[in-house]
């Protein structure tokens, strides 16, 4: 919450949106650029996988207090770690076909 300067009042900044109103107010061309530069930092990998998978990534990652993201990346780099660590490559181990 911000502060009315002449009232020195509380109010807030997003108006309904924070006490359960639709909308978010509109980004400033300052926002939206620095957002831009954010995401110009990241790549985007899609994975896929039954729902039944998913909701057991989920809850799991809620359970370790984390982002389904968050422990996503955080296994990739643990697998990674290990095959690291090992001599033996897995040459000639296929994952599921494409669609």
């Amino acid at each position: 919450m911000g502060y009315n300067n002449v009232k020195m009042e509380k109010e807030p900044i997003y108006g309904d949106f924070l006490n359960g109103g639709d909308t978010m107010p509109e980004k400033t061309a300052a926002q939206k650029k620095a957002q831009q530069r954010y995401m110009e930092k990241f790549a985007v990998a899609r994975v896929r996988m039954s729902r039944e998978e998913y909701e057991q990534v989920q809850a799991h990652a809620a359970a370790q207090g984390e982002s389904v993201n968050g422990f996503i990346t955080r296994a990739i780099h643990n697998q990674i770690e290990r095959d690291n660590a090992t001599d033996c490559p897995r040459e000639g181990i296929q994952g599921p076909e494409e669609d």
